[in-house]
């Protein structure tokens, strides 16, 4: 996925840091994993996913990793 990243962060206009959010919740992170791991609030890393998944059109979150993961391959 980190080879596919730089078009989708373009495409989504995703900031560095929700770049790094959404490799580490493609690297199987979870949420209150990414945040201890980034010395951030869980509620940040949660509102960074919520603006991640609306830039991706995506309403849950587990499908949106999905569907990159798939393209992926």
């Amino acid at each position: 996925m980190a080879d596919g990243l730089p078009a989708i962060a373009q495409a989504w206009d995703l900031s560095k840091t929700e770049q790094e959010v959404l490799l580490l919740l493609l690297s199987g992170m979870s949420p209150d994993e990414i945040a201890v791991h980034r010395s951030r609030g869980i509620e940040t890393v949660r509102t960074q996913i919520k603006s991640i998944m609306r830039k991706g059109g995506a309403t849950r979150l587990q499908s949106l990793l999905v569907s990159l993961l798939v393209a992926e391959k």
